[in-house]
């Protein structure tokens, strides 16, 4: 995680028990988020002419330290799918919420590592709001690896769930 400037850059790698096409499914469930993410209020998705792309509406409340704020975005969620997991695409739209940016995350099987899917994020946002210089790299960094905990564990169950029993 680096701050450059109002930019926020953030890389994180998840390894996620459960099979990698499995974690794409339940990544893409966007309705389900606020079971795994608890700062998420409300949840929406508009379908696109496109097949593989969503317009997701979201309104989340968030606290870093005693700054904490409701904030609404608007992005545009484009998948594609492979056979051993899949890419997701996020354009965040400035003018419909409080981040401009995008975002990626690439699912895919680990390898040799201990999880079988391995989830790589890469996240640019920039406030479309004052962000005090106190919350800093290192706070966004815990804030974000609380929320990439709390994700995984979410993400797992529901992939585990999409397996036939």
């Amino acid at each position: 995680m680096t701050r450059d400037g109002a930019r926020f850059l953030i890389d994180m790698h998840i390894a996620i028990d459960g099979a990698a096409p499995e974690v794409f499914l339940a990544l893409q469930d966007y309705a389900a988020m606020p079971r795994y993410n608890r700062d998420l209020r409300a949840v929406r998705v508009a379908a696109t002419s496109e097949p593989n792309r969503v317009r997701l509406f979201t309104t989340a409340h968030t606290c870093v330290l005693l700054f904490c704020k409701t904030v609404h975005q608007e992005e545009i969620m484009t998948a594609t799918a492979e056979a051993s997991g899949g890419i997701l695409d996020a354009e965040l739209i400035p003018q419909h919420g409080a981040f401009a940016g995008r975002g990626r995350w690439i699912i895919r099987p680990c390898g040799r590592q201990r999880s079988p899917a391995c989830m790589e994020i890469r996240l640019e946002l920039i406030p479309a709001f004052w962000v005090p210089p106190v919350i800093g790299p290192w706070l966004v960094r815990r804030k974000m690896y609380e929320e990439a905990q709390r994700s995984s564990v979410g993400l797992e169950q529901m992939a585990q769930d999409s397996l036939p029993r």
